[in-house]
């Protein structure tokens, strides 16, 4: 018996990361839509921040061995929970999944696939919005093919990937030393990513249904302007601007300020209508204006 589990754990590929705070009404799909996805050599660590509610009890109606669970009395919050998980994984990839969201069929297979035929560090996909209180509650988000390069100049001005789609390296991860405390923790990891070479793309595919309320946290005016004052986030943007661009900010008044600013310097070096056709054209009609200097 020994010897057989010792294989199992040295055989696991995935692990699927999915902190569950007070989840009782939504966790139950979100695991299993995620487990039908996963891969027979994988796992599915769930670790309960704090839970008041019956989040527990409902997980455990769920029959599988590939579901670990780990708990905390206090919560902790999403980047320590998610390092405290990232502790105990055991395969060569990292995933997330979220406590609401639908995990989509064959997504993982895809990823794993993709991973491994681009040699990526860090792979992402397309998300479809979900509100099950209306009545068209399934909304694709028209989101464009970037290149690698198109996706560097879309990560100064915001965030265009998807937490709970990510698949990465292991290895990748523990370089970076996990999640920092941040209020967009996500959006750090990527800008260090990047900064240290690390590769990220994202999959024209659609991967989870990605379920939205209007009591969401990144709604809310507070953390917008905590937003803006997170020191971490800054310097991640402003180490990351710098490599992209050469630019060399001497001041972060704020990350919307700054990343205005730093968009700003860039239209008068190249030109002018740069920022106008990034507004109307996206991001790919901008990349095309940068590599035709006057």
């Amino acid at each position: 018996m020994k010897v057989e589990q010792l294989t199992q754990v040295q055989s696991v590929i995935l692990s699927v990361l999915m902190p569950v705070y007070n989840a009782e009404l939504t966790i139950k799909d979100a695991v299993q839509s995620t487990l039908k996805s996963m891969p027979e050599n994988s796992e599915l660590l769930i670790q309960l921040d704090g839970c008041v509610d019956d989040s527990r009890t409902v997980i455990e109606t769920i029959s599988d061995d590939r579901i670990r669970i780990f708990e905390s009395k206090e919560n902790l919050g999403i980047a320590a929970t998610l390092n405290r998980m990232l502790l105990h994984t055991r395969g060569k990839y990292i995933a997330r999944m979220d406590q609401d969201d639908i995990c989509l069929s064959g997504r993982f297979k895809k990823q794993l696939n993709a991973m491994r035929t681009q040699n990526s560090d860090l792979l992402f996909g397309k998300a479809l919005l979900w509100n099950p209180k209306k009545l068209f509650s399934i909304l694709p988000v028209p989101t464009p093919r970037l290149s690698r390069d198109e996706l560097d100049l879309a990560l100064i001005r915001s965030n265009p990937l998807v937490h709970p789609t990510m698949m990465a390296t292991k290895s990748c991860i523990e370089a970076l030393g996990g999640y920092r405390q941040s209020i967009a923790e996500d959006y750090d990891l990527w800008l260090r990513a990047r900064t240290h070479g690390f590769q990220i793309d994202r999959l024209n595919s659609f991967l989870i249904l990605y379920r939205v309320h209007d009591k969401q946290l990144t709604k809310r005016l507070e953390w917008q302007q905590k937003l803006n004052r997170d020191q971490n986030l800054i310097e991640s943007l402003a180490s990351f601007s710098q490599k992209v661009l050469g630019l060399r900010p001497t001041e972060m008044m704020g990350l919307s300020e700054t990343s205005d600013a730093l968009w700003e310097e860039l239209v008068t070096i190249y030109r002018p209508n740069v920022f106008l056709r990034w507004k109307l054209l996206g991001v790919k009609a901008a990349l095309r204006s940068l590599r035709r200097k006057n």
